[in-house]
């Protein structure tokens, strides 16, 4: 995850949290609709 790594520690395991892969995908989200938002025509 973005968090911490690839934690092959505890893979399959069942204790990884997916909170900071969904933040991050949120964020990217974000990003791109404000993008979106504010982009200039193409001339």
């Amino acid at each position: 995850s973005p968090d911490h790594g690839t934690a092959y520690g505890i893979s399959g395991k069942g204790m990884a949290l997916p909170g900071s892969t969904r933040n991050a995908l949120e964020l990217a989200v974000a990003i791109a609709r404000h993008r979106r938002q504010t982009a200039e025509p193409a001339t």
